[in-house]
């Protein structure tokens, strides 16, 4: 989970930084490759937190992951809801 954590934080930086890429070419070649390396950084926090709800929570699993669900349907709710009201008031 936490080398997840840290290829997806990488790669957010990563788009951070493409402000600074000037060419068409790079910045899609770039764009795409960092997204591709944070959706396998993604693919490892989605499924080591699965299996650690598993090995913790063996009693009440289904509850456990039925909160993992509802949060990842929250977070998918509310982030462009966030990301819309950022981008009106800073424009980027």
């Amino acid at each position: 989970m936490y080398t997840g954590i840290l290829i997806t934080s990488a790669t957010m930086l990563g788009f951070g930084s493409l402000v600074w890429v000037e060419d068409k070419v790079w910045f899609i070649t770039l764009a795409l490759l960092l997204r591709f390396i944070g959706g396998i950084g993604q693919a490892f926090i989605a499924v080591s937190s699965y299996a650690m709800v598993s090995v913790k929570y063996k009693d009440c699993l289904q509850q456990k992951v039925g909160l993992l669900e509802a949060g990842n349907g929250a977070g998918f709710f509310v982030g462009p809801v966030f990301g819309g009201v950022v981008y009106q008031f800073t424009h980027f």
